[in-house]
């Protein structure tokens, strides 16, 4: 035998090198597939990060100064402290009660059915979200008449002190059903047998918690739930604006709804340094995130024939008296807790099936049906433009951004070995440009954009979506291109890309990420609401046309109820559609 095989014995020659994916492709093919993305998002979101410190931090009297400047308004104070709530409280919220919800659905014969339900809300902007919990709380509304029976007199939500937490209530609303549905697939990922394991090794229900359940995915689930609702908290500008009565945050302020009616967000040195405050606030949930995401452990798929974690309770006739009662107590909390889920999307539907005047003098339950509301809104409304427009400028932002950000995140994922600092600050300045929220670098975008020539109205709102979009994309293309089979790609090298087989695996394990960056950029798009304010000037996306070019909410809530469910179908459908993959994208490949 020589070096461990026998004299004769055939062995492949491989000279691409070490088995690692890390040897192709060649620093500068990769430097030029991630140059794009490199200028836009560098131009788009970076460069003006860094002109936002320099104004916030450094400029005028320093962060200290500036910011006590700033704090000298009393709703400047009142937005600090709600955005420190919203960045806090709802993400722990949400990843709470959804695992709760995760493990309590994975006991359910119906638990699959349940979690689709739940992950609807997810998928309609928020600007909906806001008119379903405003029309909720309106004196014709069942939610007062519920409330007051409780309360034992009349509630007013969204007129009183408690309209940040009405808000908060129905966020969590809206985003619970995703957080669910990624803990079900982590769970359904688990093997049975790690339980088993523990439990023979003597361990106890803390130990069965730790080591087959948070060690093995539930941590970075948690992580990358929290990290993804902290991102959607930053846009809360837009339910703000839908829900308060005022149509302009002031109920409810929170630092985005501030920073926008500044005539040019950032653009002095107080404005600038509540910027640099937020942006410190976001970084510190996005290191909270991170802390937890990365774990050796498989994606998020069970093998065929590999039982559920939590597999259903099959009946059998030894069943007790006891273990019914529980059954029906859990359905009897399921009906009622899907009742009250469906009430905010019930009275919506039903309020745009009346006629205007019917749906503004009385409750939707007490009015004859009629598609009125409807030929009101697509005849008297600028809508049919807005959802032209909304849709074309979601097409043409999603294809843009799936071309520059796949093949940056695949030469980002096989850069050369020299190369790994540079890679892992690319990934670090990623999750920095992915968190900035548009109303903090308006300003400076603006400045960037009139730079470039670019007219201002569709053109100028479709670059503002790219560089906004394009980080989130490129991170979630990159969990993907890292969960491919290292010998899969250096099979597809070694053949010069004429074998479908190693083709087919490598795109098999990419189409999760590819499908997840699609339908995030989609949707972000078409539920927009604050860069067509800041950026449209005389385009006027989906949502702004809906909270303000519908009339008085009184008087015009029926079309404006038709509208919303117009704008809610085409995200709910895709999302449902493509929850699996969606699910799937967004936690693959984070381990490796």
């Amino acid at each position: 035998p020589v070096a461990g095989r026998l004299l004769g014995e055939c062995a492949v020659v491989d000279d691409l090198g070490p088995p690692a994916r890390t040897r192709m492709p060649p620093t500068g093919a990769a430097g030029l597939l991630l140059a794009p993305v490199a200028v836009l998002i560098t131009a788009g979101v970076l460069g003006p990060v860094g002109w936002l410190l320099w104004q916030g931090a450094v400029a005028g009297d320093g962060l200290v100064g500036n910011l006590t400047t700033a704090a000298a308004s009393a709703t400047v104070r009142a937005a600090i402290g709600n955005t420190v709530l919203w960045a806090l409280l709802v993400p722990l919220a949400v990843t709470v009660f959804g695992y709760l919800a995760a493990v309590a659905s994975a006991r359910s014969r119906h638990g699959r059915a349940v979690t689709v339900v739940l992950l609807a809300p997810v998928a309609a902007p928020l600007v909906v979200t806001g008119v379903a919990a405003r029309l909720l709380d309106d004196p014709r509304g069942l939610g007062p008449a519920v409330l007051g029976l409780v309360a034992g007199g009349g509630v007013d939500l969204l007129g009183s002190g408690l309209v940040t937490a009405a808000l908060m209530v129905a966020f969590v609303w809206a985003w619970f059903g995703l957080a669910t549905a990624m803990f079900r697939t982590a769970l359904d990922a688990i093997p049975r047998g790690l339980v088993d394991v523990v439990r023979a090794n003597g361990g106890t229900w803390r130990d069965v918690a730790m080591d087959a359940l948070w060690r093995p995915l539930l941590r970075r689930t948690s992580a990358v739930v929290f990290v993804l609702v902290s991102l959607a908290t930053s846009q809360v500008f837009d339910l703000v604006l839908a829900a308060t009565p005022d149509l302009d945050g002031g109920s409810a302020p929170v630092l985005s709804t501030v920073l926008w009616q500044e005539s040019a967000p950032g653009g002095r040195p107080a404005g600038a340094a509540l910027g640099v405050l937020w942006l410190l606030m976001i970084l510190a949930g996005l290191a909270l995130g991170v802390f937890g995401y990365r774990q050796s452990w498989p994606t998020p798929s069970r093998p065929a024939g590999e039982p559920a974690l939590l597999a259903p309770r099959q009946r059998t006739e030894q069943t007790t008296r006891r273990g019914e009662v529980a059954r029906l107590a859990r359905r009897t909390v399921a009906v009622i807790g899907g009742t009250l889920w469906a009430m905010p999307v019930v009275a919506l539907a039903a309020t745009s099936l009346h006629a205007p005047a019917d749906a503004a003098a009385t409750g939707w339950w007490a009015s004859p049906l009629s598609l009125a509301s409807y030929r009101h809104l697509l005849s008297a409304t600028p809508v049919v433009g807005a959802l032209r427009d909304t849709a074309l400028l979601a097409v043409v932002v999603t294809v843009l951004v799936l071309l520059a950000a796949v093949p940056a995140a695949a030469a980002l994922t096989w850069l050369p070995v020299r190369a790994g600092r540079f890679g892992a600050a690319v990934v670090g300045a990623l999750a920095v440009a992915a968190v900035v929220p548009v109303q903090m670098i308006a300003g400076p975008l603006a400045a960037v954009l009139r730079w470039t020539g670019l007219p201002v109205g569709l053109p100028s709102c479709a670059a503002a979506h790219l560089v906004l979009c394009l980080p989130l994309a490129v991170l979630v293309l990159l969990g993907g291109f890292r969960a491919v089979p290292e010998a899969a790609v250096r099979r597809v090298v070694a053949t010069g890309w004429r074998e479908r087989g190693p083709l087919r695996v490598v795109a098999t394990a990419v189409a999760p990420a590819v499908v997840a960056s699609t339908v995030l950029a989609a949707v972000r798009v078409w539920n927009d609401l604050a860069v067509g304010l800041l950026f449209g000037s005389g385009h006027r996306p989906l949502g702004a046309v809906l909270v303000f070019g519908t009339g008085p909410f009184d008087t015009s809530v029926g079309p404006l109820a038709a509208g919303c469910v117009l704008a809610a179908a085409p995200p709910l459908v895709l999302v449902l559609a493509t929850r699996r993959l969606l699910v799937r994208g967004l936690l693959g490949g984070a381990g490796r």
